[in-house]
């Protein structure tokens, strides 16, 4: 009993540093995504060293940060678009309940964008809200193919939209984006394990432990 519990910290630690991964930025990316204020920069990367605990109650502190660095910065596209992947965390996890988790998250994507269009993680983070907090589906789905568009190589992006393809009854399509999402991110937790749940809905759930 002992073992299985210390594989299932384990495995919510990899996957916890593979969330905190996503938020972290390019330096590739353009300028007007960062900020010039120390203090709006401080917080958010304190919020990111939190959000690496999420699971074991990090994403409080996180979010206090990421909130910290939006309100010294209004125009921190970034730390929209952590608020919006952190409040998505809470719906998907049930941490908050969905549909506030999900409204806000919607909004602080929504911020991200109105700041910079062609954030790629903020029209995931869209995406993701408006999957899982309005079922909106035709919306989610121009979200996430506009993401992958900016940027394709985004395993977890694959994933997720995965998950709506087969709830739209879109099989194959789902099956192609899971597996593109795993090709990119092989040794990722988090994307196996998102990967599976394409799996499990189909009823594949050989394909799902497998």
């Amino acid at each position: 009993m002992e073992r299985g519990f210390g594989d299932l910290l384990e495995v919510q630690d990899d996957i916890a540093t593979d969330l905190a991964n996503q938020l972290r930025p390019s330096f590739a990316q353009p300028s007007s995504r960062y900020t010039q204020d120390p203090e709006a920069y401080h917080a958010f990367k304190r919020g990111q060293h939190h959000w690496a605990s999420c699971f074991a109650g990090g994403w409080r502190l996180a979010i206090d940060h990421f909130q910290m660095a939006v309100e010294r910065d209004p125009q921190f596209a970034l730390a929209h678009v952590a608020l919006a992947n952190a409040y998505n965390f809470l719906g998907l996890y049930c941490l908050m309940k969905p549909h506030l988790a999900f409204d806000v998250a919607s909004r602080a994507a929504r911020h991200a964008l109105a700041i910079d269009e062609t954030l790629a993680a903020a029209h995931a983070e869209l995406a993701l809200a408006k999957f899982g907090g309005e079922w909106d589906w035709d919306l989610s789905e121009v979200e996430f193919r506009r993401a992958l568009h900016l940027d394709p190589r985004n395993a977890l992006v694959h994933v997720y939209y995965s998950w709506l393809l087969m709830l739209v009854g879109r099989d194959d399509a789902a099956f192609a984006e899971a597996e593109a999402g795993h090709a990119l991110a092989p040794s990722s937790r988090l994307i196996r394990t998102a990967r599976a749940q394409t799996f499990y809905l189909a009823r594949r759930y050989d394909d799902a432990i497998g």
